[in-house]
């Protein structure tokens, strides 16, 4: 299940992809435009992510063994693969509609993981560097008076909508 997952993130969900490029520290507020396409992506998403952590849940259960949160338990290749995708979600401020408590809960042990973390940091001294920059990626809604751009502080903690 977890090589399925991490196969169909490799070749999946072009139009997630295409249409918001991964930005490790850019944050887009306002009207962020969803094609229904991608509104499919995001759905899809949901979906692995929740029926793997149902299966890890009830399997971890069954074995008695400890669940770390990840999408199969430990933190696994399957979660790396979908780091990615996570950042778009915060970076576009894509809709979490849909997604289950265990998701969410999910997204949560992700951005809150302090190997996730120390990434974080590390995309933050990256952004420093001038070869870095790369213009098209910088400001794709630059037409869009609708659309305001500013960057995530980097002691930013993810938490749980609806949850202060």
């Amino acid at each position: 299940m977890a090589r399925s997952a991490a196969a169909e993130m490799h070749s999946g969900f072009a139009t997630l992809r295409n249409t918001y490029p991964t930005n490790f520290i850019v944050q887009y507020t306002g009207n962020i435009p969803v094609p229904e396409t991608a509104k499919k992506d995001i759905q899809r998403l949901f979906t692995i992510w929740d029926n793997a952590r149902q299966a890890a849940k009830t399997r971890l259960a069954e074995l008695g063994e400890k669940d770390d949160g990840f999408l199969f338990g430990g933190f696994s290749i399957a979660d790396a693969f979908f780091w990615p995708v996570l950042w778009r979600f915060r970076t576009y401020n894509l809709p979490l509609e849909g997604a289950s408590a265990d998701v969410v809960k999910w997204m949560e042990t992700m951005w809150n993981d302090p190997a996730m973390q120390k990434l974080a940091y590390k995309y933050y001294r990256q952004a420093e560097l001038p070869e870095t920059h790369m213009e098209r990626y910088e400001n794709i809604f630059l037409d869009r008076d609708d659309i305001q751009y500013g960057r995530f502080p980097e002691d930013w903690k993810f938490t749980v909508p609806g949850r202060s």
